[in-house]
């Protein structure tokens, strides 16, 4: 709407969110569907781990019923537990700023600064990309940005 984006322009903000408009309700909106994906995932995560619990338990041929529930139990509880720890660590270690102070002016270029990331390398195997004709390539792959970003210290 042109008459929402000049009123934001006029308030020196940018309209990039239902809250902007709606206030509380939008924000709540935002808020709750987030919410929302979030169990779902977590919901569809315990699904996944509980079907291949059983697949795996049901590949050791348990001849009791009980041995056979416990150990499904356990598998399932087992990589839910993995997984969430999992994600973690790896949003932890993939996102985590480096803490080095950089010279002032443009950053380095991506084959500098990136190289030997595993994101990086398979998109520029991907590509094809030849560095000496496009140097920035592959600077979107998310360990190059965040090898790159700025940090005050």
């Amino acid at each position: 709407d042109p008459a929402v984006r000049s009123r934001a322009r006029d308030s020196g903000q940018e309209c990039r969110d239902p809250e902007f408009v709606h206030g509380f309700s939008g924000w709540l909106a935002e808020v709750s569907s987030d919410i929302s994906l979030a169990l779902l995932f977590d919901v569809l995560l315990a699904e996944a781990a509980k079907c291949l619990a059983k697949f795996l338990v049901r590949l050791r041929n348990y001849e009791w019923l009980e041995e056979r529930r416990y150990a499904t139990v356990m598998l399932s509880l087992f990589i839910e537990a993995l997984s969430k720890v999992g994600m973690f660590a790896i949003v932890g270690l993939v996102f985590l700023p480096p803490w080095r102070f950089r010279q002032q002016g443009s950053g380095p270029p991506s084959a500098q600064a990136c190289h030997g990331f595993l994101d990086y390398e398979l998109c520029r195997a991907f590509r094809g990309c030849d560095l000496s004709l496009e140097p920035r390539c592959c600077q979107g792959a998310m360990m190059c940005i965040s090898h790159q970003l700025e940090y005050d210290q």
